[in-house]
C-alpha cells in the first residue's frame, strides 16, 4: 500500500506540473521531439513514447510498467547532452536539469543555468579523450610500422638463409657424388695396383738369375711404386715366405714411413703453399736425404737378405 500511495502521489504531482505548464500557455514537449496541444495532455490516450503526456491517467500504464515512471525532458541544455528526469522529481525543490527547467514553476527554489558550463566541461573532456585516442592511435601506428619493418627484414634474412641453405645442400650433394665417384675410382685403382704389384713380384722373384740383393731391390722398388697396396702385399709376402722370428720383429710403421719417403723423393709434387703473409710459394721437398740413404734404412728394417730362400 505504501508503494501504491507513493506511485499515486507521483502521478498526481506529475499531472499537476503538466497542467501548470499547459495553463501557463506553453505547449507540452513530448519526448523532447515534438509538442502537444493542451487538449491532448491527460486525455486518457498515450501520445508520447515515454508516456509523459499521461502522467495523471493510466493510459500509459503499460509503458510505465516497462520504464518505471514517466520522464520529463529538460528544455534548454545549450549544447549539453539532453537529459530526461523522472516526472515525479519535477517541482520537488531539487535542481535536476542543468537549466533548472524542472523547477521553473517552483517559487521556493531558484536554479541557475549550468548548461553552458557543463557543456564546456564536457567538450574539454571529450577533446582530451580524443587527444588521448589520437596519441594512442599514432603510437599504435608507430608500433605497427616498426613491427612491419622488423618482419620484412627478418623475412628477407630468412629468405636469404633459406636460399643459402639450399645452395649449400646442392653443393654438399654434388661433393658427396664426386666423393663416391672418387672413392670408387680409387678403390679400382688400388685393386689394380695390388694386382700389378703381385704380378711384378712373382715374375721378378721367379727369375733364377737374380740373387737375393737383386730380388730385394725389385721387391722394394715395386713396393714403393705400389704405395699403400704395395705395403700390404709386402707384409703379406714377408709373413708367407719368411720365418716368424724374422717377421715378428718388423716395425710396420717404420717400413711404411721409409717407403713413403722414398716414393716422395722419387715422385716430387708441384704442391703450392700459402705463407702467413698470403704469398704462394712452391712447397719444399719432403726430405733432404738421398734415395740411397733411405733405401739403406729400409733394407735394415726388412729381413730380406736374411731370408733362407726367396725363390719359393
Amino acid at each position: 500500500r505504501a508503494s501504491w500511495a507513493m506511485g499515486r502521489v507521483a502521478r498526481v504531482l506529475a499531472a499537476a506540473v503538466v497542467s501548470a505548464l499547459v495553463s501557463d500557455g506553453l505547449a507540452f514537449q513530448c519526448d523532447g521531439t515534438r509538442h502537444l496541444p493542451e487538449d491532448r495532455v491527460n486525455d486518457d490516450y498515450c501520445d508520447c513514447e515515454d508516456g509523459a503526456d499521461e502522467a495523471g491517467t493510466s493510459a500509459c500504464a503499460m509503458l510505465r510498467s516497462s520504464s518505471a515512471v514517466p520522464r520529463f525532458r529538460c528544455t534548454d541544455t545549450k549544447g549539453y547532452e539532453p537529459l530526461d528526469v523522472p516526472a515525479h522529481v519535477v517541482g520537488d525543490g531539487i535542481c535536476d536539469c542543468c537549466d533548472g527547467s524542472d523547477e521553473a514553476w517552483n517559487d521556493r527554489v531558484q536554479c541557475s543555468n549550468e548548461c553552458e558550463r557543463m557543456a564546456e566541461e564536457a567538450r574539454r573532456a571529450d577533446q582530451e579523450r580524443q587527444a588521448q585516442l589520437q596519441m594512442g592511435y599514432e603510437r599504435f601506428r608507430s608500433y605497427c610500422d616498426i613491427g612491419t619493418r622488423q618482419y620484412e627484414a627478418e623475412f628477407a634474412e630468412m629468405h636469404e638463409t633459406r636460399t643459402a641453405l639450399e645452395r649449400v645442400a646442392t653443393e654438399v650433394a654434388e661433393l658427396e657424388r664426386r666423393k663416391a665417384e672418387l672413392s670408387t675410382q680409387q678403390e679400382k685403382e688400388r685393386d689394380q695396383r695390388k694386382k700389378d704389384a703381385d704380378t711384378v713380384w712373382k715374375q721378378a722373384l721367379a727369375l733364377p738369375q737374380l740373387n737375393v740383393e737383386q730380388k730385394s731391390t725389385v721387391l722394394l722398388t715395386a713396393t714403393i711404386e705400389a704405395s699403400d697396396t704395395g705395403m700390404e702385399t709386402l707384409m703379406g709376402y714377408l709373413t708367407t715366405h719368411f720365418p716368424s722370428e724374422l717377421t715378428d720383429s718388423v716395425d710396420d710403421v717404420e717400413v711404411f714411413s721409409l717407403a713413403a719417403e722414398v716414393s716422395e723423393i722419387l715422385n716430387p709434387t708441384d704442391e703450392v703453399v700459402v705463407d702467413p703473409a698470403g704469398e704462394a710459394t712452391k712447397a719444399p721437398p719432403p726430405s733432404a736425404r738421398t734415395v740411397d740413404t733411405v733405401l739403406a734404412e729400409l733394407r735394415q728394417a726388412l729381413p730380406l737378405e736374411s731370408a733362407p730362400d726367396m725363390d719359393h
